[in-house]
């Protein structure tokens, strides 16, 4: 509970256990009345984007929620939520655009090991437990023989995790990102990925992302936000997390400001002690330009002509990587539709002010916290040089 010296702490994650959709989670039994429909695109894709190669890029709206092309049915969201899972499985989730690849870097980096980066919901499930076009050769790769600790990737919403997260303990790292530059990030995103739509302007997807500042799930949805809202992503991991176990969560503002102290509490929730040697390797790989570039290089390497294509038929980073850069949104978006995100954000996330506008004290390091820049009405924001630790 707030005001708890163990709030957000190794809490344990009750999947599929959440409140309504006004109060920001989106519980299936709340919302599977709703039928599932497939939205219009928004625009025809310009030639030569990747868009024009006959890849689905119409979303479907599926539990009354709004998802990307590459989730298909209610029977493949199913199938991901009966995933067999293992006890050191570790999933990193985000709302898109937050952070995705760096952390999920991070992890590997951290554990050593080398898992799967792809968001596991677009995954076919619903045909077998095993990664298609993902083994050598292209072929299948049974889950079952990726190497422990397995680093899972996803975007969903918490009640559509796999359902023995909870039963076994698996540790779920989760990110959350300045509302503003996630809002830039994912449009200029839909600008290439082929699996989502592309809006007309930046005005018209701004529109769209705002509505997801609402914690109603329906009138997020109607409004055109993916995922529920963003706010109500963060909002249900963050009730989810307060419910006890082990969620950790991570700010990609604070990774970029301070990435030292952000890793090295992400190394302690990983049960991994790292001294100054190692933290320096893992800050340095883990860089956002060494992990793109190192990305580029693989796909260039490879055949390339996967699932995500640019104009030349070729695996294409360009859609997966946005800037990395903090108040990159503050600078793209007009002055009024920066008010309008800060104030809708603001009072979506009022109930967790404190959070967002807390600069973690020293002993906080390994438990998660958030730390935003973007301005929630009547409160001080963390660029001011306040500091706080949490209460």
């Amino acid at each position: 509970a707030r005001g708890s010296s163990a709030s957000f702490c190794f809490v344990m994650l009750e999947a599929g256990k959440g409140v309504s959709p006004k109060q920001g989670a989106t519980d299936c039994s709340c919302v599977a009345g709703l039928k599932s429909t497939v939205s219009p695109k928004i625009a025809k894709p310009a030639s030569g984007t990747g868009k024009d190669k006959g890849l689905p890029t119409d979303s479907k709206v599926l539990h009354g929620i709004k998802w990307p092309a590459l989730v298909r049915s209610e029977a493949q969201l199913a199938a991901f939520r009966a995933l067999p899972c293992r006890a050191d499985d570790v999933f990193v989730a985000t709302y898109p655009k937050c952070g995705i690849h760096e952390v999920h870097n991070l992890c590997q980096l951290i554990l050593k090991v080398e898992s799967l980066m792809f968001p596991a919901e677009f995954n076919k499930w619903e045909e077998g437990p095993v990664w298609t076009g993902k083994g050598a050769g292209k072929g299948d790769l049974p889950h079952a023989d990726i190497p422990a600790p397995r680093i899972v990737a996803t975007h969903v919403p918490v009640d559509f995790l796999p359902s023995e997260i909870a039963k076994l303990g698996c540790r779920v790292v989760y990110v959350v990102r300045e509302p503003k530059d996630v809002l830039v990030s994912y449009y200029h995103d839909s600008q290439s990925n082929p699996f989502i739509e592309t809006p007309p302007t930046l005005e018209a997807f701004a529109e769209a992302f705002i509505a997801g500042a609402s914690l109603d799930v329906e009138a997020s949805t109607k409004g055109g936000a993916y995922l529920g809202g963003y706010a109500t992503h963060v909002l249900q991991y963050v009730k989810a997390a307060q419910a006890g176990g082990k969620i950790y969560l991570m700010s990609y503002d604070r990774l970029l400001e301070n990435p030292h102290t952000e890793i090295a509490g992400l190394a302690k929730f990983l049960g991994v002690d790292l001294d100054a040697e190692g933290l320096e390797a893992v800050r340095s790989q883990g860089s956002f330009a060494s992990m793109q570039a190192l990305a580029t290089k693989k796909e260039e390497d490879e055949t390339g002509s996967g699932a995500f294509a640019n104009q030349k038929d070729e695996g294409s980073p360009q859609i997966q990587w946005g800037k990395g850069e903090r108040g990159y949104g503050e600078k793209t978006l007009g002055a009024e539709q920066a008010r309008r995100a800060d104030e809708a954000f603001g009072a979506a996330f009022a109930s967790i002010s404190d959070v967002f506008a807390t600069v973690p004290a020293q002993d906080n390091v390994g438990r998660g916290w958030f730390s935003c820049s973007f301005r929630i009405p009547g409160s001080i924001p963390c660029c001011s040089g306040r500091d706080a630790s949490l209460k």
